[in-house]
């Protein structure tokens, strides 16, 4: 569960999420998930190229850790553009994919959006571990919310964008 923009990379052939989710690694579905553990065509997350707006935002070469440095929300994402071996050579310097992140901007008009994802344990089922030592699902409370807004400042001139994202999880982890 969460909304995490490059989780859209899952749904391109070739891609695969290589990371181990739990205590250790990463979901992948929340904005401070920097991990880049996708292998595109083969190539694991460290020769892959992430850019926002066409600017750089990740760690390039074998040497890096593969991390992208920023996350933006889903609802400030414009265009999203996943390039795996046909790009052309403005692109060309990983072995891995280019994924290009295009963010929303501002207008002549006021636009917005507002988002409340919520998850509770009310709708979860219990875990197998649970329902086999007959214990009660704990409880769970999980909220990301945050919305975006735009508009002019001088019109025909000068545009504002502005986006949030919160994240508010109470998870209790059993013993």
């Amino acid at each position: 569960n969460g909304r995490q923009v490059y989780m859209m990379l899952s749904l391109t052939p070739g891609t695969k999420f290589t990371s181990i989710a739990g205590a250790g690694g990463f979901s992948g579905t929340r904005g401070w998930d920097e991990s880049n553990s996708f292998s595109i065509n083969g190539q694991s997350g460290n020769y892959n190229q992430m850019t926002l707006n066409g600017a750089p935002i990740s760690q390039q070469g074998g040497g890096g850790s593969g991390t992208w440095n920023i996350a933006p929300n889903l609802d400030a994402v414009e265009e999203f553009k996943v390039m795996t071996n046909t790009y052309d050579a403005a692109y060309g310097r990983e072995a891995g994919g280019t994924v290009n992140t295009v963010l929303k901007s501002g207008g002549n008009k006021f636009h917005g959006t507002a988002f409340d994802f919520w998850r509770n344990s009310i709708l979860d089922a219990n875990t197998f571990q649970y329902n086999q030592t007959g214990q009660k699902k704990p409880f769970h409370n999980q909220h990301q919310w945050g919305g975006t807004v735009g508009g002019p400042v001088l019109k025909n001139k000068t545009f504002f964008f502005f986006s949030f994202e919160g994240w508010r999880e109470v998870l209790p982890v059993p013993v």
